[in-house]
């Protein structure tokens, strides 16, 4: 029976993992020959797992599907115990190592298969999967469809609608764009703070633009709306979301999880798009153009005002903001 050498890489001297040769024999992942039972064994050699997981992330594009990445890891995880600061301290570390997977599809696979073997090192419960608490929003005449990632816990909800957090400022950047007033769609003289729910929905109803989320069925590995925290179950219906759009020729994510969910599910040649460098691709028997938005959160280290100017550009670009508004 052929077994995967293993080999030392040399960023993570304390990870050891198959080599190439042997995983482009690999066939099966249950099989003792299999990437999954090399990395059973790299999970002996292992002292974190952002290591073992660096050591993937490297040779990933050699592996032959998502079902044999996730077949190593939850062979190797499992050896390696952790208490909930390192947990936290690993789950940092994962965001920072640079990929190299052959498809955006097998970087999301092994980012959750990660994140799942975080929780199980540090003895946490695995958390209950949340399904979209909210349908599309799918105005006919929509040109534009928007994805975000998933909304946050219902608790920081300010209306039954998309980006509903008062702290974010998705509302403000639209108020601002097309109205010149940032406070446009905030209702005023109220105890509460909260949006304008009707006058939101007419808006968007009157302009063409769809409004969904990246994300159908999630993990929310902590207490937050925060894609760093997110893991991915299922994605959402895209075909059968542009089923309903007829006109819709334009997609822009708000956010990096959004991005590459949406590209998980487009053809694997599919270039991802970037601030300001849009991206083209056929599917569902239409041309689409991808965009990148910067995200509406405020954690994203940008101004108010250059976000809203990064978004009156891209409205401007495909039509939908007249020359001469902001």
């Amino acid at each position: 029976m052929r077994r995967g050498r293993l080999v030392a890489l040399p960023l993570f001297a304390d990870c050891r993992l198959p080599g190439s040769l042997g995983l482009d024999d690999f066939a099966h992942p249950r099989h003792e020959s299999n990437e999954g039972a090399s990395l059973h064994i790299a999970g002996n050699h292992c002292r974190q797992p952002s290591h073992l997981y660096a050591a993937v992330r490297e040779k990933a594009g050699a592996f032959r599907s998502p079902a044999n990445i996730d077949a190593g890891f939850h062979s190797a995880i499992p050896k390696i115990r952790l208490n909930h600061v390192q947990a936290s301290q690993e789950v940092q570390k994962m965001q920072e190592i640079p990929d190299n997977f052959s498809t955006p599809a097998s970087k999301h696979h092994a980012n959750s298969i990660f994140m799942r073997g975080i929780r199980k090192s540090s003895g946490a419960l695995m958390p209950s999967i949340e399904t979209h608490p909210l349908p599309p929003f799918l105005p006919e005449n929509a040109r534009l469809l928007m994805l975000g990632s998933f909304p946050p816990p219902q608790a920081r909800w300010k209306m039954n609608f998309y980006y509903p957090n008062f702290q974010n400022d998705m509302w403000r950047i639209f108020g601002w764009v097309f109205f010149g007033d940032k406070a446009h769609f905030i209702a005023a003289n109220t105890a509460e703070k909260r949006f304008r729910e009707p006058q939101i929905r007419d808006f968007l109803s009157k302009t063409g633009i769809a409004f969904s989320d990246a994300a159908y069925r999630v993990r929310r590995l902590q207490g937050n709306a925060s894609d760093r925290f997110l893991e991915v179950v299922e994605p959402v219906d895209l075909a059968k979301l542009l089923s309903r759009l007829p006109a819709c020729r334009n997609i822009a994510t708000t956010g990096e999880l959004a991005t590459d969910t949406l590209l998980s599910l487009l053809p694997p040649a599919t270039a991802k798009p970037a601030i300001g460098q849009p991206a083209e691709t056929e599917f569902a028997g239409r041309t689409l153009k991808l965009h990148r938005l910067p995200s509406s959160s405020r954690a994203y280290p940008l101004a108010l005002e250059k976000k809203a100017a990064a978004y009156a550009g891209f409205f401007r670009e495909i039509g939908l903001l007249e020359d001469g508004i902001t």
